[in-house]
């Protein structure tokens, strides 16, 4: 079978193109496999295993060019299906046109909370401009949304959520039955690593995150602050880069608060290996890759209970901890109580490591194989 999926930027080190990349290695020992992107990040290397096209026209997706390279691409290539991984792009109008009289099935996945929009509503305080225009604009925002969620199902033959738990939200949301058969979900991926020893680990709490608003890095480190007393044999390492850094810097500075290290933007995999302990605090998330990185090696994850999805990863005190959202208090006791404990951490980690392997891409991929079916 020759597969086309549709990604808006590819390559590229974002969740959707890590995944992506995960998902098609696999595909291909079985199918045919196509790659087409609008734009491609700098600096980022293509996969050899990839077949990629790249559209003419990277300023205006829309444009009457892009629609017949699509086309031309579809028949050219005898495309059999189509996967549309939505980055929220405007891309979807004309890959339906494209689609239009021909008998090829198009998957739609959706790779955030199906809440997006509520969630961004309030990332800023409505005493800022910024927060008050979002709150202002945030009727149109919801109808542009609902209306684009809708056409996609209406297009697609299968639309795909990242958890179970987004059904319900998302067909609240687009005014759909729960019970219609197109709506349906597949978890998110994750590689086969070998666990890291947890003999080797350090007393370490990590952070993978990029450094924006909607993570809460803040959170943590004023959490940090209020905790470090009663752990002066722990550490806390940032790893991860973005806009907030330097606000979060000079928090540190201000307030004189120790043994907080920034790594900024590199391969996490041995923060992983060293942690024991691994903290969430965004105000949203849809299938947090980090989370599931950090349990594959062993680190016990504690996580504000602000995204649905949250209860398909952790089994809330088997294999980590679920907090109600903001709840700081419970949140620092956990940390406290773990960090004390070691036999307790190290029976949590145990238990985080053979949850992680759930996500498995062996396990994942016969979910897709059978979609494609």
């Amino acid at each position: 079978m020759n597969i086309l999926f549709y990604i808006d930027r590819f390559p590229g080190v974002g969740g959707i193109e890590n995944v992506s990349t995960i998902i098609i290695k696999e595909l291909c020992k079985e199918h045919t496999l196509f790659v087409i992107s609008n734009t491609q990040q700098e600096g980022v290397e293509c996969p050899k295993f990839i077949n990629l096209l790249t559209m003419p026209e990277k300023e205006d997706e829309l444009s009457h060019n892009n629609l017949v390279y699509l086309e031309e691409v579809i028949d050219g290539k005898q495309i059999n299906c189509v996967v549309y991984q939505d980055s929220y792009g405007r891309t979807e109008r004309n890959l339906c046109k494209a689609l239009e009289g021909k008998n090829i099935p198009l998957y739609v996945f959706e790779h955030n909370s199906p809440l997006f929009i509520y969630n961004k509503r309030e990332l800023e305080p409505i005493t800022t401009p910024k927060g008050l225009l979002r709150r202002i604009l945030h009727p149109y925002l919801l109808l542009k949304d609902v209306k684009r969620k809708r056409y996609l199902l209406g297009h697609a033959n299968k639309y795909v959520l990242l958890s179970k738990q987004f059904i319900p939200e998302f067909c609240k949301l687009v005014g759909v039955d729960i019970n219609e058969e197109r709506i349906t979900f597949i978890n998110n991926p994750i590689l086969p690593l070998e666990a890291a020893d947890y003999a080797k680990k350090e007393n370490i709490i990590l952070c993978v995150s990029r450094l924006v608003k909607e993570k809460c890095v803040d959170k943590m480190i004023y959490m940090w602050k209020d905790m470090y007393p009663q752990l002066p044999e722990w550490r806390f390492i940032i790893v991860g880069d973005g806009p907030e850094r330097q606000k979060l810097e000079q928090t540190l500075r201000v307030h004189n608060i120790p043994r907080v290290e920034f790594v900024g933007f590199t391969q996490p995999t041995h923060y992983y290996q060293k942690a024991k302990i691994f903290l969430i605090t965004s105000k949203y998330e849809g299938w947090p890759m980090t989370l599931l990185e950090a349990m594959q090696q062993g680190c016990v994850p504690i996580a504000y209970h602000s995204f649905s999805s949250l209860k398909d990863i952790i089994d809330n005190e088997v294999n980590g901890y679920i907090i109600d959202a903001n709840d700081y208090q419970t949140f620092e006791e956990k940390i406290i109580d773990l960090a004390h404990n070691e036999q307790l951490l190290h029976s949590l980690s145990c238990s985080a490591i053979r949850k992680s392997k759930v996500f498995s891409i062996g396990n994942i991929i016969g979910h897709w194989l059978k979609l494609l079916k």
